[in-house]
């Protein structure tokens, strides 16, 4: 591969990690019958045995990380993530939209009350989700895994107050991509919509404050699900015919896996995006600095 760029080099040894990561949830998705109706309920709490579905998710989702990380972690110590974020999407895929979900509920004698059991999927994901991010940080502090960027250091020493700063601006900004994107319940749409808000709203963070390390940069999509969830449940318009009409009814239309799948691969990549140009900034401002003789 000496004849391709680095930048090429990196983007076909994370797509080949992403492709990897995805093939290897499909199957594990047609072993164990996840979702046991393909095409209909995707939430993992609506399974015959949730217990076992989240568990299948917890150990291929740790494989993926592994998996993504072997092939593509020299890219970024956190591509393992990325593609196996990417590849827990094989899943969502597999199943259907929030309105299955929500005619599972009304068939089972469930009220609004199934938007509370998506909050704690989703929060019991981000818990799985925060693990990996977690393990694959320690491994690239101890020098275990590094990148091509293990030596450019932050512009700014990160602080707990910048911390909370961008998770707050970044969880608005994907919150307010989804509510324009997320029109309609179906699978493509909320999925391309959970991608490209998070994309966004990451990017636009880490290119105007720079200024944390952003460790949880794969977070706020999952909370602005929990949010629309804990909204939604608070204000079921539209519930009993499965079209959702309440004010934040869009931040529900994506199901947990989605979430969980399309939003820290799309944040993870925004990020990266929004510090490469604040790099470029950066590296011009200096540029054009005049130096003394």
């Amino acid at each position: 591969m000496s004849f391709l760029s680095p930048y090429q080099r990196a983007r076909i040894l994370l797509l080949s990690a992403s492709i990897a990561c995805f093939c290897i949830f499909w199957w594990a998705g047609a072993i164990f019958r996840i979702p046991v109706h393909p095409g209909h309920e995707a939430s993992l709490l609506q399974q015959p045995s949730p217990v076992v579905a989240l568990l299948v998710v917890a150990v291929v989702l740790v494989l993926c990380v592994a998996v993504g990380t072997a092939i593509a972690g020299m890219v970024r110590y956190d591509a393992g993530l990325v593609a196996g974020a990417i590849g827990l999407a094989a899943l969502s895929a597999r199943g259907g939209s929030v309105q299955h979900s929500i005619f599972w509920g009304l068939a089972h004698g469930n009220s609004s009350a199934l938007f509370l059991v998506l909050l704690v999927e989703t929060a019991i994901l981000a818990v799985l989700v925060g693990l990996c991010a977690w393990a694959l940080a320690r491994l690239y502090r101890n020098g275990i895994v590094r990148d091509r960027e293990s030596n450019i250091a932050l512009a700014i020493e990160p602080s707990i107050s910048g911390e909370v700063a961008t998770l707050l601006v970044q969880t608005v900004l994907t919150a307010i991509g989804m509510l324009v994107l997320a029109r309609s319940p179906v699978k493509q749409q909320a999925i391309a919509a959970v991608a490209i808000s998070s994309f966004v709203g990451a990017a636009l963070t880490e290119s105007l404050l720079p200024i944390a390390s952003r460790a949880l940069c794969w977070l706020p999509p999952m909370l602005v699900g929990m949010i629309g969830y804990a909204a939604v449940w608070s204000d079921p318009a539209g519930y009993l015919t499965g079209n959702l009409s309440s004010s934040f009814s869009a931040l529900a239309v994506p199901l947990p896996l989605d979430y969980a799948s399309a939003g820290p691969a799309g944040a993870l990549l925004g990020y990266w995006m929004g510090r490469r140009w604040a790099r470029q900034r950066t590296e011009a401002g200096e540029a054009s600095t005049p130096h003394p003789a």
